[in-house]
């Protein structure tokens, strides 16, 4: 510690006071100086931090609202995959009563040629005893 400058009588005592404190001073202005420094580098990089954060925010909304359309885009996928499959199998369904009844109308043609064909006969055998 230093002594009071009332205190001290010898020049040369007052100079090593001085030079201490004026080495004190310097060594305080360098550390100011660096802190100084330090936080404008930390004031720095806390705006470009701010600045990130916020860009990062604006990707996080934007991938936020295409989740969300991927999503809404899904479920109408899946709701038309559910009408796809209604309509297939309604046409399954159709199909198969399509050929119930081509097979019926087939069975049906058979009956009425042979139908014909005995109309035709006793057509025939009506005209041989009436003639």
């Amino acid at each position: 510690m230093l002594a009071p400058i009332d205190s001290i009588d010898s020049v040369d005592e007052l100079r090593a006071q001085l030079r201490d404190t004026t080495a004190r001073l310097q060594s305080a202005a360098r550390i100011g100086i660096d802190l100084a420094t330090q936080n404008q580098a930390l004031t720095s990089m806390l705006d470009d931090l701010a600045r990130e954060q916020e860009d990062l925010r604006r990707r996080l909304d934007l991938v936020e609202r295409d989740r969300r359309w991927m999503q809404d885009q899904s479920l109408r996928v899946d709701q038309v995959r559910a009408s796809l499959d209604d309509l297939l199998a309604k046409a399954d369904s159709n199909r198969s009563r399509h050929i119930a009844t081509d097979s019926r109308i087939d069975g049906l043609g058979a009956i009425v040629t042979k139908l014909r064909d005995e109309v035709d006969e006793q057509a025939h055998a009506l005209d041989s005893v009436s003639s």
